[in-house]
């Protein structure tokens, strides 16, 4: 990190990395603010750890103009990108959402990078669009997945993820090729109404619920 260390973190990491950031209201509003002031052209977080944003604006309806890069990314509380917009690759890789992740409407314009990420809760990501290649390779999803009405233009894979709770892909549309190989399904996996386009792979799923 090229930014200074703050007072307030005892690894001397900078205000962004610091996992105190959310010991109070302002401090957290601090991050937040600095979060949502440099969307414009390739956003870097990697590292960053978001505290709950004191406003409840997060990243709500935001535009993302380039690749936006949250590698190890922390989110300590809920967070929402409803209705966001990422215009280029959204790279999540090794992400960590403690607290439930809202990603309802959104537009992925560019690829969607979201291997090895940890949901601890609930992830949404209800009527959202994928453009281009979908990737949540080896994800853990520990709380209900919801899909539903999702559209994946380009090719999606889900190999050896793991989903502990309801898994909703209800209304899906699937345009291009689909991999679920190796994936877990320990409840409910619900595809009904689903379109399958193009080739859809199951090989190896692990199905333990209904």
């Amino acid at each position: 990190c090229q930014e200074d260390p703050w007072e307030g973190s005892a690894k001397g990491f900078c205000l962004h990395h610091a996992e105190e950031n959310g010991r109070d209201e302002e401090t957290g509003l601090k991050v937040w603010e600095a979060a949502r002031g440099r969307t414009g052209s390739c956003p870097v977080y990697t590292g960053w750890h978001f505290p709950k944003d004191p406003d409840s604006k997060e990243f709500d309806r935001v535009r993302f103009g380039g690749k936006a890069e949250f590698r190890h990314a922390v989110f300590a509380t809920y967070v929402s990108f409803c209705r966001a917009v990422f215009a280029g690759d959204a790279e999540f890789a090794d992400a960590r959402f403690s607290g439930d992740a809202e990603f309802c409407l959104v537009k992925f314009q560019g690829r969607a990078l979201f291997n090895r990420v940890r949901f601890a809760t609930v992830a949404k990501f209800s009527d959202a669009k994928f453009a281009e290649k979908a990737l949540f390779n080896e994800v853990e999803f520990s709380g209900p997945a919801a899909f539903d009405g999702v559209a994946f233009c380009g090719i999606v894979e889900m190999p050896e993820t793991t989903f502990s709770s309801e898994a909703q892909f209800g209304q899906a549309t699937f345009g291009s090729a689909a991999r679920y190989n190796s994936a877990t399904f320990t409840k409910n996996a619900l595809f009904h109404g689903a379109t399958f386009t193009g080739y859809a792979s199951f090989d190896g799923v692990v199905f333990t619920g209904d």
